[in-house]
């Protein structure tokens, strides 16, 4: 699951009716304090408020921002000038209530208060049992207080999936990367070596070859892994640091699975940001979102303003709490923890 933060922007943006996009339909003055676009001859003149800006999305001027003065026609006046003249045929955003980074701060600040409800699924395989073994760390996993809902064991050897600039060994084994399914062909290391930056174009022939990096790969025969079995382990428990610990020695080199929630987090930086979310999810950020910028502008409106923020505050309140009960997401299976010196 991944979002676009641009496309949160947008869907935000049309909540709360603050989501005029247009392109420039002539160029603007000479003085770089202007822009031009006829469709604005629908907008009033008071559609300008105190604070509204102008975001330039393309052009030479590509990511300026500045304080809009008034609205004549046709033509919007900023209050600074431009970097650059705004030529013709350049897209921009005009954010009437709350500025685009307002939206940005907005966006990332709802995201943890959603949880637990709104959610991040980990399935996580990187683990496999060793012999003898009985604790594994599973804190890097981020689960939320390093306690899983489900773990599983593999009931037969699943290969692990190819991994970019790696040494590998001779007889490694590894699988492509888009076997999503686990289904396919597994490829031994027949020539040690590292693997190159992109991942090489798997041979299907008998016994073909493929030179990746420095190593090389020989086709294996077909693998059907939709159909190996992942058990859930009934009895192992959590230390506080976050390891995973056992009461039974499993078969070496069985992959384990980890399955839990975390909460969302945002990868990347500024409008190419990603969330791991999906619709309807993203309704219920969006509404989370919505009653943020409410709540802060309340604190820092004029007088006049105030009632009518604290309306809007009382609105999305009520819209969150509907969209949450209309979204509703549901965590993981969890499994029952028994065994010595264990909590259920």
């Amino acid at each position: 699951m991944a979002t676009l933060m641009s496309a949160m922007l947008t869907m935000l943006g049309n909540d709360i009716d603050d989501a005029w996009t247009g392109t420039t339909t002539g160029a603007g003055n000479a003085n770089k304090l202007t822009l031009e676009d006829t469709t604005l001859y629908e907008k009033v003149a008071d559609w300008v408020n105190d604070g509204m800006v102008v975001y330039i999305t393309s052009g030479t001027d590509n990511g300026a921002t500045r304080v809009v003065d008034s609205l004549s026609g046709s033509t919007l006046t900023v209050k600074n000038a431009f970097s650059a003249l705004i030529a013709q045929s350049v897209t921009y955003e005009v954010h009437r209530l709350f500025t685009r980074n307002q939206k940005l701060v907005a966006l990332r600040d709802a995201a943890p208060l959603l949880f637990p409800e709104i959610h991040a699924v980990v399935r996580d395989m990187t683990t496999e049992f060793n012999d003898y073994q009985y604790e594994y760390d599973i804190s890097s996993l981020a689960i939320y207080h390093n306690r899983p809902h489900q773990v599983l064991i593999a009931q037969e050897d699943i290969e692990d999936i190819w991994v970019a600039s790696t040494a590998y060994a001779e007889d490694a084994v590894v699988r492509p990367t888009g076997l999503s399914t686990f289904s396919g062909y597994t490829y031994i290391c027949s020539t040690a070596g590292t693997s190159n930056s992109s991942e090489p174009t798997w041979p299907t022939t008998e016994d073909g070859t493929v030179v990746d990096g420095t190593v090389t790969w020989t086709r294996q025969d077909a693998l059907d892994y939709s159909n190996y079995p992942m058990l859930p382990l009934h009895d192992w428990g959590i230390t506080p640091n976050g390891y995973l610990r056992l009461n039974y020695d499993y078969t070496d080199g069985r992959k384990i699975m980890i399955v839990g929630i975390k909460p969302l987090a945002f990868t990347g930086s500024g409008a190419a940001e990603t969330i791991a979310l999906d619709d309807p999810f993203t309704r219920v950020l969006s509404a989370q979102a919505a009653l943020l910028l409410c709540k802060r502008r309340k604190l820092s409106a004029g007088t006049q303003n105030v009632e009518r923020y604290q309306q809007l505050e009382q609105d999305w309140t009520a819209e969150l709490a509907r969209r949450k009960i209309a979204h509703y997401m549901k965590p993981p299976d969890g499994t029952l923890i028994s065994g010595p010196g264990l909590t259920v």
